[in-house]
């Protein structure tokens, strides 16, 4: 298949180019999720652990609530 095709019939989805401001850093993070009847799983891509600190806090409460909540359909 062409690639026009594929983007056609979303077999593939272009990444946005990102630009920073001068002395700033981004981070962009992407993963294909596979939502099923039981539980939710990470297909690829990176799986964010405790080994990522930032100096960034959330203040918000409910955002912190969301947060919190598991993915998982059990829990």
């Amino acid at each position: 298949m062409g690639l026009k095709e594929c983007l056609e019939h979303g077999l593939l989805v272009p990444y946005p180019v990102m630009i920073e401001k001068n002395g700033e850093q981004v981070a962009h993070f992407k993963a294909t999720v596979m939502i099923g009847g039981a539980c939710t799983s990470v297909l690829s891509g990176l799986e964010l652990d405790n080994t990522i600190k930032s100096d960034k806090v959330i203040k918000e409460q409910a955002v912190k609530d969301l947060l919190a909540l598991s993915m998982d359909k059990d829990e």
